[in-house]
């Protein structure tokens, strides 16, 4: 069974894949094709809907084409949005482009109707024509073409430094927000039953080194009630855990200890900063994509400025925001604003 940190880091690589997407499409197009061959065996269509072989076999044909080619086109935008990333933006940009669900849908559209073009085109035959499925697949290549030019239309627009500015500033303002309505990942006040400056009773290292890039806050606090005692996360989320480093700390004296590996098993580590449970990662990218327009190679002080206002625009919401509110019940915390995480 997978413990949490595996589950986190699954539900991160779903997120971030550009491949899930278009082969779930790529199989729902085969799937689609089947019941359209189907359909057209039990109850065919009107005769102004027919098609001759020759005339079907061309236009499942050429459709089977332009998605290849189309596909092709979308994964060179791709190579164009890194390049442009890593050159004049931050390359932890790529962390949060990658999420991008439009790029995954329009794939999906794509590689869905090549598919289902496919599966009408092997089974035409002098005699059989599957004319209601020729009609579908023309129907997927106009809404493949509308798709497409709402994917131009807001690459061309979301490219502008000032764009990606405004858009990494509202992610982050986004997890910030679902951070403070939710009461597990606010700071701890009140005082533990057991202060944090004790000596720990034991303590969990870390194995293989990583990034803090997310929490089972639940699943700690419920460990922290069963073993009656203090989980202390040793380092900020976002922080770089070398092998062998102090990973968590439990305080107390529970009577049964809790599990040093399900303890480890709670923190997921990475190989970089993810924005899931870090809002302070979207202010790093506004600062990286800053300093890098104030550099002598790329010398843009009006982007810099921009991108200093959507700075601004984040710290003065996270400072309207009421990160310390006062409450008779033991509060979490996830944030990278304090040094350690208290579990009670």
């Amino acid at each position: 069974m997978l413990n949490w940190a595996s589950r986190f880091q699954l539900r991160q690589y779903a997120r971030t894949s550009l491949w899930i997407l278009p082969v779930l499409g790529l199989v729902m197009g085969a799937l689609l094709g089947e019941v359209a061959l189907a359909v057209d065996d039990m109850w065919g269509v009107p005769t102004g809907w027919r098609y001759t072989a020759p005339t079907a076999s061309g236009v499942l044909t050429a459709i089977v084409g332009a998605m290849v080619a189309l596909l092709g086109f979308v994964v060179t935008i791709s190579v164009l949005v890194v390049q442009q990333a890593t050159g004049t933006l931050s390359p932890r940009y790529m962390r949060l482009w990658y999420r991008n669900r439009l790029q995954k849908l329009v794939l999906a559209t794509f590689a869905g109707t090549f598919a289902f073009a496919f599966t009408l085109l092997r089974r035409i035959e002098p005699g059989t024509v599957p004319d209601l499925g020729v009609t579908v697949a023309g129907l997927a290549v106009a809404v493949s073409l509308v798709m497409l030019l709402v994917y131009l239309n807001r690459f061309a627009h979301d490219l502008r430094p000032v764009a990606i500015a405004e858009m990494v500033c509202r992610t982050g303002l986004g997890v910030l927000g679902r951070y403070l309505r939710d009461k597990r990942h606010r700071p701890l006040l009140d005082e533990p039953t057991h202060p944090p400056d004790s000596m720990p009773t034991m303590i969990v290292p870390c194995t293989g080194g990583g990034a803090v890039q997310g929490v089972g806050v639940a699943e700690l606090v419920a460990m922290a009630a069963r073993h009656d005692c203090v989980l202390v996360v040793a380092h900020r989320m976002g922080d770089f855990v070398p092998p062998g480093a102090v990973l968590l700390e439990v305080h107390g004296t529970p009577r049964v200890p809790p599990d040093a590996r399900r303890l480890a098993g709670l923190v997921a580590l990475g190989a970089e900063r993810t924005i899931e449970q870090d809002p302070a990662f979207a202010l790093r990218v506004l600062v990286d994509i800053a300093a890098r327009a104030l550099s002598a190679a790329v010398n843009d002080p009006t982007t810099a400025v921009q991108v200093l206002n959507h700075i601004e625009v984040f710290l003065h919401t996270a400072g309207r925001s009421e990160l310390y509110p006062a409450g008779p019940e033991p509060m979490m915390v996830t944030s990278s604003t304090v040094s350690r995480t208290l579990i009670t």
